[in-house]
């Protein structure tokens, strides 16, 4: 849960500890992409209205780095643009503050839980597949080819290497671009 208004954030951690799920709170959102990164979490609860990195960002870099991570937004949106903006973002849910019944978080969480639970189903379905039907194997992986280059400002990344692979994730904020480089 990314949220830094303090009371709200200490609230409903309590809450939904209280449900059996395992919080991990931060107080921004250079918080919040950090403890993403350790305890690669099932759903990530966030405002959007925070100092330093906000929510927006939050939700571009997560939906660049984890695409199937589900964000919830819960923000006192003043503005329906705002609200319009984080759905094109990819937002999972958004719920507006003020929150009066917990129970409705935690039926966005268990709404985002069984998304999951299907997705996995289905991946399984066709994992199975594609070990059985090996025409269908071969195509496909005829069918890749390798990602282009890119250029970023003054880097160039390319896909080639005789090592372990490079991914480079960047995410700007403001003056800064913060990258980081995980090797696989």
């Amino acid at each position: 849960m990314i949220e830094d208004e303090d009371v709200f954030r200490l609230k409903l951690v309590s809450y939904l500890r209280k449900q059996n799920y395992l919080v991990m709170d931060a107080k921004n959102g250079s918080e919040g992409l950090a403890a993403i990164m350790i305890s690669q979490p099932d759903v990530v609860i966030s405002d959007l209205h925070m100092p330093g990195v906000n929510g927006h960002q939050v939700i571009n870099y997560i939906h660049h780095r984890y695409p199937l991570l589900p964000v919830i937004v819960i923000s006192a949106v003043t503005q329906y643009e705002e609200l319009t903006q984080s759905l094109r973002e990819g937002v999972a849910d958004f719920l507006m503050k003020p929150i009066t019944q917990w129970q409705m978080v935690h039926q966005a969480i268990q709404d985002q839980l069984n998304r999951e639970r299907v997705a996995v189903t289905e991946l399984m379905h066709h994992r199975d597949m594609l070990r059985w039907n090996h025409s269908i194997a071969d195509h496909i992986i005829s069918m890749s080819h390798q990602p282009s280059p890119i250029s970023y400002n003054h880097w160039f990344v390319t896909h080639e290497t005789t090592s372990a692979n490079l991914y480079l994730n960047a995410l700007q904020s403001n003056d800064q671009l913060i990258v980081i480089v995980t090797g696989k």
